[in-house]
């Protein structure tokens, strides 16, 4: 597949500068990279490759479609301070999708080392759950004592947190512009601290709705979310992040995980990756919902995002 530079550009704009092709032996060694295949001297070529991208503020496009104007774009990514602010490659799930023969339309190979593979290691690999965020059956008296400890102090926690930053994304996808800095401290308390500076920004109530599954969905257990906005006189409005098995954008629904029904949805969808393409599950969903006065919950407003590995970013700058 013909690779090629592109600069940095929002969904919908041209690029500010034509493409520019790859160096052959630059693209068959990122190629062999990707495949987890590469020789040495392959290997650092690839690295110096990355750093130029990152540096100069560009992506890779793809021409494994034949489209020149909406190519398939691979972003440089940055490891967490726990892997030495390495770079490494990623794919664009908000831009167009690679054909279906595509190496790039899948993760990169995860390597295997001494003992095994290492998922938090060399490369994107399979998708992984979460720990806090996704759980099979805690209820609000079990996030409450989930909060309550997550006040005690933790040490050995790395500054960046990206499930805070994928929040963050979402957010920023949302129009709701509230940037707090990292964090300090672990990934539950951060995403606490987010909520709590966006209920202040925003007249919002997060935090009970925060570590939402789809039977905390079914079961009600969001309510008491609501019945906070009117104790303290906040908006009916409240974000929510779960997990799901599928969704379509031209249907406007979804289904998340652990449910037997699907979940139609009032106002926009964004499901990055589209109908039709390649789409990774499980997906991250932020939704804005609102309570009507029959006491029935509608969704105003949803956004999705595939998870990616822990230690790996989304890119805030996509656009």
């Amino acid at each position: 597949m013909a690779l090629s530079t592109i600069p940095k550009h929002p969904i919908g704009k041209p690029p500010p500068q034509r493409a520019v092709p790859l160096d052959r032996i630059d693209a068959d060694a990122l190629t062999r990279w990707w495949e987890s295949m590469e020789s040495p001297a392959q290997h650092e070529r690839v690295l110096s490759l990355l750093d130029r991208l990152h540096a100069s503020g560009s992506w890779l496009a793809c021409g494994c479609t034949g489209n020149c104007d909406n190519p398939p774009l691979l972003a440089v990514a940055r490891r967490s301070a726990g892997h030495g602010g390495n770079l490494s490659l990623r794919r664009m799930m908000d831009r167009a999708a690679h054909r279906p023969d595509c190496r790039f339309a899948f993760e990169q190979r995860e390597r295997e080392g001494e003992g095994g593979a290492n998922p938090m290691s060399e490369g994107v690999g399979e998708a992984i759950r979460p720990d806090f965020l996704f759980h099979e059956s805690s209820g609000m008296n079990d996030h409450r004592q989930r909060e309550s400890t997550e006040r005690e102090p933790s040490e050995g926690h790395s500054s960046n947190h990206p499930l805070a930053r994928r929040m963050l994304w979402l957010l920023h996808e949302a129009k709701v512009n509230t940037w707090p800095r990292p964090y300090g401290t672990s990934d539950r308390k951060a995403l606490l601290k987010l909520a709590e500076q966006i209920e202040l920004a925003q007249g919002l109530f997060l935090r009970d709705v925060l570590y939402c599954d789809a039977r905390a969905w079914r079961e009600g257990w969001m309510e008491s979310g609501f019945h906070k906005y009117q104790k303290h006189g906040l908006k009916p409005q409240v974000w929510w992040l779960c997990e799901i098995d599928q969704a379509s954008q031209k249907e406007g629904f979804v289904r998340l995980a652990g449910a037997t029904q699907t979940t139609r949805i009032d106002g926009k969808l964004a499901v990055y990756g589209g109908d039709g393409a390649a789409v990774r599950y499980p997906m991250l969903m932020c939704a804005l919902v609102g309570k009507l006065t029959d006491g029935s919950v509608k969704i105003l407003q949803a956004y999705a995002h595939p998870i990616q590995a822990l230690d790996w970013w989304l890119p805030v700058d996509s656009n």
